[in-house]
């Protein structure tokens, strides 16, 4: 989830502009999607300063956000799923699905 707000974050909950990964050139689960999909795109990400417009609009032509998020959720289930068979007192699993939950669905 943090790779997802670290490019297409609301600036007002994140406190950071949209785009903010690829300006620091961060590489990113979402920028690895892209890039096994499209590997001229890595020219433009490595441009200084990066062309953000440019950047957003490829990756939204190859899906990254949507399977970004499609991902994050197939994470947190999994380890939804590894859990349920751990010998942990019910309180301890509850404690580890909020924390699940809050990793998953944070904006911020």
């Amino acid at each position: 989830r943090d790779d997802i707000l670290g490019i297409w974050g609301d600036p007002e909950v994140t406190g950071k502009p949209v785009g903010s990964d690829l300006v620091r050139g961060k590489r990113s689960w979402p920028l690895a999607y892209a890039l096994e999909r499209a590997p001229a795109l890595g020219e433009l990400l490595s441009r200084r300063p990066v062309p953000v417009e440019e950047a957003l609009e490829g990756l939204s032509r190859l899906g990254a956000r949507e399977a970004a998020e499609a991902a994050a959720e197939k994470y947190a289930e999994e380890a939804r799923e590894r859990a349920r068979g751990l010998p942990w007192r019910a309180e301890a699993k509850d404690m580890f699905e909020e924390l699940v939950s809050f990793l998953s669905e944070r904006e911020a």
